[in-house]
């Protein structure tokens, strides 16, 4: 029998007398002539507590690690967590860092304070961070100069750019053009992030030449 909810239940046993039938040969509940039933002693059954595990994840890019929020349905008395193939850990947020980008399994087992067990297995994904670069098509002050994003990751796809041109003016275009209005080092800098959500910057610098002075002179004959 399965109970619903935990708690302290009477049960009672009641059999019931049977006899043989001479000619079928089989088993008959015995006559109104005979004890119709037999109670034994009533017992009390305590059904524990069953937990439900549960747990979410949250993965740093910058490093690769994940921190794990425990999400049992009942205070567990212990909580095993194992990581795949690479290690195991105790407690309710534990983190770890696998070796590198990829799947990997993981497992929660919670047990409850009274003996009770649940187990949960699931895949947590660690994504591939991306890596940010461009070039540039040099120009002079007053002309548009052009930058081509050079960014990559190696599984899934660039999602938003964010240009930071150094002189106060900014882009969200893939390969954006910008006119600096006066000669100069300016530190260019883009932060890209991947369909996953992680992030990698570069910051270079852009060197913008003036134009040049014409100058003559007249020399005395």
């Amino acid at each position: 029998f399965t109970y619903c909810q935990p708690g302290e239940y009477t049960v009672f046993l009641v059999g019931r007398d049977s006899v043989q039938n001479p000619v079928t040969k089989q088993k008959e509940f015995c006559s109104a002539t005979f004890p119709d039933t037999t109670t034994q002693p009533e017992k009390r059954v305590k059904v524990r507590d069953q937990p439900t595990a549960d747990f979410r994840d949250s993965v740093s890019c910058a490093t690769g690690q994940v921190t794990f929020t425990e999400a049992v349905s009942s205070t567990p008395a212990t909580s095993i967590w194992r990581f795949d193939s690479f290690g195991t850990a105790t407690g309710t947020n534990p983190s770890f860092t696998f070796p590198g980008a990829g799947t990997y399994n993981v497992r929660l087992i919670a047990t409850s304070k009274t003996g009770c067990r649940d187990t949960v297995s699931r895949s947590v994904e660690i994504p591939f961070k991306p890596n940010a670069g461009f070039t540039t098509k040099r120009a002079c002050a007053g002309e548009p100069v052009s930058f081509t994003d050079q960014s990559s990751v190696k599984q899934g796809s660039i999602r938003q750019r964010q240009w930071n041109f150094g002189d106060g003016f900014s882009s969200t275009v893939e390969n954006p053009a910008h006119t600096y209005a006066t000669a100069g080092q300016y530190p260019v800098r883009l932060i890209v992030t991947s369909a996953s959500g992680c992030r990698d910057t570069i910051t270079q610098q852009v060197s913008i030449p003036g134009p040049p002075v014409p100058r003559f002179s007249l020399g005395k004959t």
